[in-house]
């Protein structure tokens, strides 16, 4: 667990110099420099250090973690579904995007896996499935993740609204703990269903 008195940009002290970063884009080099300069000052020996805390971080993840679920805050209208859709910033970063215009737009599943991508859109949330070839290399989990080929999934609300939260939860949960039956081409290749012990959640 990392304290950090409630706030997002993560601040240390090398050789006299503050430095400040988001937590969330450190999971590749060029995200790190990014934040480092988002947060006015960069350095060779801090980009080393983040690297560092970075893989220490990863370290934590069980080698028989199957999903990583992520729950995430964000600021009215700052960030949200309207960010994927054509003419959005993040409009290259999505293979596919489900906008329902009925729900607050600052409510949103983004998740690598194209089955978890279905689940939340059929359930009626704003839901992106992130291209992973494509999307901006930015140093976040879901890149690295996509990356990586581990099935990742962000949960994300509006500040304050936990019960959002808990709802779209449990509709992941309740899949990712029972899912359908997959049909399969070759059964031996068939792959391991994700239980319980197979999940980290990352809040």
């Amino acid at each position: 667990r990392v304290e950090n008195f409630r706030q997002r940009v993560i601040k240390f002290r090398l050789n006299g110099v503050l430095y400040g970063f988001d937590p969330n884009r450190i999971y590749s080099r060029i995200g790190i420099g990014q934040t480092l300069r988002d947060n006015r000052n960069y350095s060779l020996k801090a980009v080393l250090e983040i690297e560092k805390f970075a893989g220490r971080l990863l370290s934590l993840i069980p080698d028989t973690a199957k999903c990583l679920v992520a729950l995430h805050n964000n600021t009215n209208d700052l960030f949200s579904i309207k960010s994927y859709i054509p003419g959005g910033i993040r409009q290259k970063d999505a293979k596919a995007v489900y906008y329902n215009e009925t729900e607050d737009v600052d409510d949103i599943a983004l998740t690598t896996d194209s089955l978890v991508y279905k689940v939340m859109a059929d359930a009626g949330y704003n839901s992106i499935w992130q291209d992973n070839v494509k999307a901006k290399k930015d140093g976040s989990l879901s890149v690295y993740s996509g990356e990586k080929g581990i099935r990742y999934i962000n949960i994300e609300t509006e500040h304050g609204k936990v019960e959002q939260y808990r709802i779209m939860f449990e509709k992941l949960m309740a899949w990712l703990l029972n899912p359908p039956p997959q049909p399969v081409e070759n059964p031996e290749e068939e792959k391991e269903s994700t239980g319980a012990q197979n999940l980290l959640i990352i809040n």
